[in-house]
């Protein structure tokens, strides 16, 4: 494989793993259990072996494996939440036995990393996980991790995956923000600022009638700007159809623009083109074209009685003039 497919392989594998990875680590949170049977249920039901499948080259899937190590070995480093800790070492343990090589690639173990799995080691062990403790024994005693210096393999091209350790579960709070957004008008706050908007229109008008002055109360449009620009952020990332009868959708506000531009020709006003205004279309365009055909007949029957009574009137003409040569001779006989 070539250097340069080799890195974009890296940048196009590293996102997806570490989506799978995060989905994995939150179905296994929740099964509110650190056992490995219930890591084993998991592994089962996301079908995760399927990870491996259609490598047909070595490297390929040697980054693969690297890849997947160094996605996993950052939720046991950088995050305190114990079930995600520990599901992700059992991660790390399934994906390093289930590689379909007979030479396993092993797992690269900084010593920071290595003191982040003592220290998880250390956390479980009173409280009686001993799935964990086994596994870590045996990967320490079969050779699993390889001690280095740095977390990845330095050199000329630069790697394209993030040796950034924090983060994890970015898709989850992007996700988190655009429900926030969602329900931002249920915030008390926000109903607090709508009738705050009524009462202003409702005092000001108030105002206008007893003062009877000049002033022109507009009614105020701020909340419902504020709620249209919200609906469009939502439905941009979330791809939302839109109601024809909401009138806070932007359907709806293009509607009322256009209803505002009096130089508009509207629906009403427009003739529309059907198959039927088609037929009578080709209908009157046939007697047209007859019409014409008859028209130059005529033009051709006229033109054709002038040249003739044009002829006829000459050769008339000619047999009423006097013989010239006859009117030479009787002038030179006299």
């Amino acid at each position: 494989m070539h250097k340069s497919c080799m890195n974009n392989y890296r940048a196009s594998v590293y996102a997806g793993i570490k989506s799978d990875v995060e989905d994995f680590l939150l179905k296994f949170r929740n099964k509110n259990s650190l056992a490995y049977v219930d890591f084993a249920s998991v592994w089962q039901l996301k079908s995760f072996t399927l990870i491996f499948a259609d490598q047909r080259q070595l490297k390929s899937l040697e980054i693969l494996c690297e890849t997947c190590f160094f996605i996993i070995k950052k939720y046991i480093k950088s995050h305190s939440d114990l079930p995600i800790q520990v599901g992700a070492f059992y991660l790390l343990y399934g994906l390093y036995y289930k590689q379909p090589v007979e030479h396993l690639f092993k797992i690269r173990l900084t010593l920071e990393e290595f003191k982040s799995i003592k220290s998880l080691m250390e956390r479980v062990k009173p409280k009686g996980h001993y799935d964990i403790l086994y596994i870590y024994a045996k990967m320490l005693s079969e050779y699993a991790f390889k001690f280095v210096a740095c977390p990845r393999l330095l050199g000329i091209i630069k790697y394209n995956y993030s040796i950034d350790q924090y983060d994890l579960f970015t898709t989850r709070t992007g996700e988190k923000l655009l429900t926030k957004i969602k329900d931002l008008f249920e915030d008390q706050t926000i109903k607090d600022l709508n009738q705050t908007c009524v009462d202003y229109d409702k005092k000001l008008q108030e105002f206008v009638k007893k003062n009877q002055t000049d002033m022109v109360a507009f009614e105020s449009t701020f909340f419902q700007n504020l709620r249209e620009e919200n609906e469009r952020i939502v439905s941009k990332f979330t791809g939302a159809c839109e109601s024809e009868n909401d009138d806070t959708t932007t359907r709806a506000r293009i509607r009322r623009k256009a209803m505002k531009n009096m130089n508009a020709q509207y629906r009403g006003e427009k003739q529309i083109l059907t198959a039927a205004s088609l037929e009578e279309k080709t209908t009157e365009d046939k007697t047209i074209a007859i019409d014409d055909v008859k028209m130059e007949t005529a033009i051709d029957d006229v033109e054709m009685e002038t040249s003739i009574i044009h002829h006829s009137d000459s050769s008339s003409v000619e047999s009423k003039l006097p013989d010239l040569t006859s009117v030479e001779e009787k002038n030179k006989s006299d």
